[in-house]
C-alpha cells in the first residue's frame, strides 16, 4: 500500500490529511510568533471527529528528508557487512517506521518528481484555523488538500503520537548494566582502532607520495580528512561510555571508603 494517496475532492477534512501553501506557527523565547521555514506542507493530527467541523486542527510541519543512501554504503562497508537489496529494503523500513527517528513520520515523495522526501515532525504541533462556513471550508479544504495518508498509515500514525509523548526516554549511557556498557565500550573501541588503521593509511600514501617529490592529488588530501573525521566522530560516540564507566568506578571507590 502506498503512505499517501489523493483525496476524492469534496471529502471531508480528516486526520491525516497533507496541506500546502500554510504556514506553520511556532512562538520564540521572547513571546513572539513566527512561521517555521522549514514547514512546507502540513499534516493534520487532529482526530476526525474533530477535523470534520471543528474550526480549530492540530497540525504537524511537514519538512524535506534527507535519504541518504551513500552514508548508509559506505557505513556498511565499514563494517564489512554487504549492501543487499534486504539490507536495503530494512533500512528502508527503518526510516519509514520511525526507528532511527521515532519523531518523524516518513511521507515520501509529495511533490513527484522532483526526487525530494518528505516527513512530518511529530516532536511539534500547532494549530490551525479552519472555515467554520461549510461552503467556505469547502472550498479551503479543495485549495489547500493534496494528499491524503492511507488509511493503515493513519492508524500508525495514531500509535506514532502516542509513542513520541508516552515514551519517557532514559539517559543514553547510564542506563546500562555493567556487562553491557563493557561490550559497548569493547565495539566503540574496536571501530576506533579499526578507523585509526584508515586514518594512518591515508597518512602514510600522502607521506609517500611527498617522500618521492610526488605531487600529492586533492582526492588523496580529502581521503585523508574524511577518514580523520570519521575518526573524530567515533572516539566522541564512544567518549560518553567511557566517563560513564569511570564515573561507576569513582562512584564504587568512594562507597568502599
Amino acid at each position: 500500500m502506498p503512505i499517501v494517496v489523493r483525496p476524492a475532492e469534496g471529502d471531508s477534512l480528516t486526520q491525516g490529511d497533507i496541506l500546502r501553501g500554510l504556514s506553520f506557527a511556532t512562538a520564540t523565547a521572547d513571546d513572539k510568533l513566527q512561521a517555521d521555514a522549514r514547514a512546507r506542507y502540513l499534516l493534520i493530527v487532529s482526530r476526525p471527529c474533530k477535523s470534520l467541523r471543528d474550526p480549530f486542527v492540530i497540525v504537524a510541519p511537514v519538512i524535506e528528508s534527507k535519504l541518504d543512501l551513500a552514508q548508509l554504503r559506505q557505513q556498511l562497508e565499514g563494517k564489512g557487512e554487504k549492501v543487499t537489496l534486504d539490507r536495503m529494503r530494512r533500512f528502508l523500513a527503518g526510516i519509514r517506521d520511525g526507528v532511527q527517528h521515532p519523531d518523524s513520520f516518513y511521507l515520501g515523495d509529495l511533490e513527484e518528481g522532483t526526487g525530494k522526501r518528505f516527513a512530518a515532525d511529530l516532536s511539534a504541533f500547532s494549530t490551525l484555523q479552519v472555515p467554520s462556513d461549510s461552503t467556505l471550508r469547502t472550498t479551503w479544504i479543495n485549495q489547500h488538500r493534496i494528499w491524503r495518508l492511507d488509511i493503515e498509515f493513519a492508524r500508525d500514525l495514531h500509535l506514532r503520537v502516542f509513542n513520541g509523548v508516552a515514551r519517557l526516554g532514559f539517559d543514553d549511557h547510564a542506563w546500562f548494566a555493567d556487562p553491557d556498557l563493557e561490550i559497548m565500550i569493547t565495539e566503540g573501541r574496536k571501530e576506533v582502532a579499526v578507523l585509526q588503521i584508515a586514518v594512518a593509511d591515508a597518512e602514510r600514501a600522502v607521506q609517500t607520495k611527498e617522500a618521492n617529490n610526488d605531487t600529492v592529488s586533492k582526492k588523496m588530501l580529502e581521503e585523508v580528512e574524511s577518514r580523520r573525521r570519521d575518526l573524530k566522530e567515533a572516539e566522541d560516540q564512544l567518549a560518553p561510555y567511557l566517563a560513564e564507566r569511570e564515573r561507576r568506578i569513582s562512584r564504587r571507590a568512594i562507597a568502599n571508603l
